[in-house]
């Protein structure tokens, strides 16, 4: 017995009124009642295959599933597949071999439309735009966040306090032996070690001094005075320069990211993978050769967290990527990373499901008026 079929009452034939009295026929792409009858929706990149509890399946894809489900009054079935697929010899694999011979109904998720694929199956209105995006952590340490502070290493210090001590002890030494052999005008001027220092301080501080030299020796002293210090501050100012120039020149798109020694991954079996392997863009094909050759991860929370220990570069969809990123770091922005947005990639996300499917027509109307009411 086929217990699927459905007894639907049109109405009482007579001689007289003939059909006009009868219910008109309601079509299977027009139909809303399902009669709790099952929707079979398929779910990419599980750990197990075949049919799945709802507990195995992530909160987004149920709660999708959930609105075509309330909305049909209809049941639901889970169906895992580890991999979308692709085309092979003329045929589909995996998930998308399922959806061709319409063992599964629809995907549990958007599904991106690409022109081959629009060839084999029908696509929903547009729910998603996306763009593509690189994630990589910025080459920053507590040195260069402390550009300025780095250079007064201890040695330096002391190296500058001994040299201004020296030169204190000669301008001293200068003034007590004109005290002896000059005029009573130069003894007048002649000053302690304690000025000494001061004037010294006032010359490193480039703040200069009410002192006139006088004497060749004094003249000496001035000059190795300012010298050192015009030394002590041009190497300040070359060290945040050189360190402010290799911030610049970091990683800031596909190009840099490919002439630099970072490792380069994506989520395997992934529909990253599968746009990556299906595009014929000279910067994306060496992203996937790279990726492919060390390839270890199997989602795009995996990915993150290499990004986040750092020389790693992740290719990702935006709009799964940040979502994820969130939740490693508890919504609190605890980490440090940069997307590099890949602007060629746009792509557009609908559910997919096969040429025949009687459900296209009747699911792209309650989208359209979902939109509909939102809009308005």
């Amino acid at each position: 017995m086929n217990t699927s079929l459905v007894a639907h009452k049109l109405g009482i034939w007579d001689p007289v009124n003939v059909t006009r009295n009868l219910k008109p026929f309601v079509d299977s792409d027009s139909r809303q009642e399902f009669y709790k009858f099952p929707l079979i929706f398929g779910v990419v990149n599980t750990a197990a295959e075949g049919t799945l509890k709802e507990s195995d399946i992530a909160p987004k894809r149920r709660h999708f599933a959930n609105y075509f489900v309330d909305l049909f009054n209809a049941s639901k079935v889970f169906m895992g597949f580890a991999k979308i697929g692709h085309r092979e010899n003329g045929e589909w694999t995996d998930f998308l071999s399922a959806i061709k011979s319409e063992d599964v109904d629809l995907s549990a998720e958007g599904i991106s439309r690409t022109p081959e694929r629009t060839n084999d199956f029908s696509f929903s209105y547009t729910i998603i735009r996306n763009t593509r995006n690189i994630y990589i952590e910025p080459a920053k340490s507590q040195k260069m966040r402390d550009i300025f502070l780095v250079p007064f290493d201890y040695r330096l210090i002391l190296c500058v306090v001994v040299t201004g001590l020296i030169l204190a002890t000669a301008i001293t030494l200068n003034n007590m032996v004109d005290s002896r052999f000059c005029s009573k005008d130069i003894q007048n001027r002649t000053k302690s070690f304690s000025e000494s220092v001061v004037w010294c301080i006032g010359v490193f501080s480039q703040q200069g001094s009410i002192w006139k030299t006088r004497t060749n020796p004094e003249k000496i002293i001035v000059l190795i005075s300012l010298m050192f210090t015009l030394l002590i501050y041009n190497s300040y100012s070359a060290f945040i320069t050189s360190v402010l120039s290799v911030e610049l020149s970091s990683i800031r798109s596909v190009k840099d990211l490919l002439e630099s020694d970072y490792t380069i991954g994506y989520a395997k079996d992934s529909q990253d993978e599968d746009y990556l392997r299906s595009v014929n863009i000279s910067e994306l094909k060496q992203i996937y050769l790279r990726g492919y050759i060390q390839n270890d991860i199997t989602n795009i929370s995996e990915g993150l967290q290499k990004v986040i220990g750092g020389n790693y570069g992740l290719f990702a969809s935006g709009e799964e990527a940040r979502p994820e990123l969130a939740n490693l770091s508890n919504w609190k922005c605890k980490f440090d990373i940069d997307e590099i947005k890949i602007q060629y990639t746009q792509e557009y996300f609908g559910i997919l499901m096969s040429k025949k499917s009687p459900y296209k027509r009747l699911i792209n109307l309650r989208m359209c008026c979902k939109l509909h009411h939102y809009d308005s």
